[in-house]
């Protein structure tokens, strides 16, 4: 028999016409598998999405981190305590950013038609993120700037006090 889309048949009036009552028994059947098999499928593809995005946040906060603590060794009290902030700040966000994200999962598990509400949501709070981390990096920035400096006037003060002891 030729194939069923050829003839301007659908698949359920195919199954009807060559098996009978049995083949829209079949055809539903088929329908149904197909429909828990995309579901399935969906259920995998947002647990990896997630499971990708918190990997990303948690690399990030490392990143951020290891800046901060190699940077840290290098600068005067002032911007260890700049540092501290910084950190606390970041850690903060962190956290109200994973209970955003619980608050979401819990209700994207009540309500599938949110689905998508939430995650405009999400996104914004990234963006939101990306804006702080960029004003904290320009006060890092600017702080460690002041603290080079200083260094750089005490070295010259000492480079004068140096020439006139010899002098």
């Amino acid at each position: 028999m030729a194939d069923p889309s050829q003839q301007g048949w659908t698949m359920f009036e195919w199954a009807m016409t060559t098996l009978g009552p049995l083949g829209a028994i079949l055809w539903g059947y088929a329908v149904l598998k197909m429909k828990e098999k995309w579901q399935a499928d969906d259920a995998k593809l947002e647990k990896k999405m997630k499971k990708d995005s918190e990997t990303c946040k948690v690399e990030t906060l490392d990143l951020v981190k290891s800046i901060i603590t190699n940077t840290a060794g290098r600068l005067d009290k002032k911007f260890d305590a700049n540092k501290s902030e910084i950190t606390l700040e970041l850690e903060n966000h962190n956290k109200q950013i994973q209970e955003n994200e619980k608050r979401d999962a819990n209700h994207e598990t009540e309500n599938r038609a949110d689905f998508k509400e939430l995650h405009k949501r999400i996104n914004d709070a990234n963006e939101r993120s990306d804006s702080k981390f960029e004003k904290l990096m320009d006060k890092m920035t600017k702080s460690s700037e002041t603290v080079i400096l200083s260094l750089s006037d005490i070295k010259a003060d000492v480079a004068g006090l140096k020439g006139r002891v010899e002098k």
